[in-house]
């Protein structure tokens, strides 16, 4: 069994103006007719929007439309923090800096707690340059 999930976040967005923002995505993915209007059980954890008439044009392969016939197949549109991990799958992360990659490791975590709590400052130093980033 397997899944695909692309997440899409704005991080210049503050938390006052990200409602109205989902709310600006969400008509121009409807309008373009990217997804349907009415939202229904087509994700996990909640309500989401099924794939519209041109949902290919928001995909860049995939040509399969399979997935079409799947329960799962939605579009969620989220607004808060939200820390999403990849499950041990090989995923790393990377430094803007230096163009280095690295695993997470338990500074990381502290600064990823300390973010989703409700610290908007503070910053984590890549292990390979030392460049602070939020």
């Amino acid at each position: 069994m397997t899944d695909f999930a692309q997440i899409v976040v704005d991080t210049e967005v503050s938390a006052e103006q990200a409602p109205e923002l989902a709310n600006v995505v969400r008509a121009w993915l409807v309008g373009e007719r990217i997804i349907e209007r009415e939202e229904g059980d087509s994700v996990l954890n909640g309500v989401g929007h099924r794939p519209g008439v041109r949902y290919r044009t928001a995909i860049q392969e995939n040509n399969d439309s399979d997935f079409l016939n799947l329960w799962t197949n939605g579009v969620k549109l989220a607004v808060g923090r939200r820390v999403f991990h990849a499950g041990g799958n090989g995923i790393e992360l990377g430094c803007d800096a230096c163009g280095s990659s690295f695993e997470p490791n338990e500074s990381w975590y502290d600064a990823a707690d300390a973010w989703f709590n409700g610290d908007d400052l503070v910053a984590f130093p890549c292990p390979s340059c030392d460049q602070q980033a939020p």
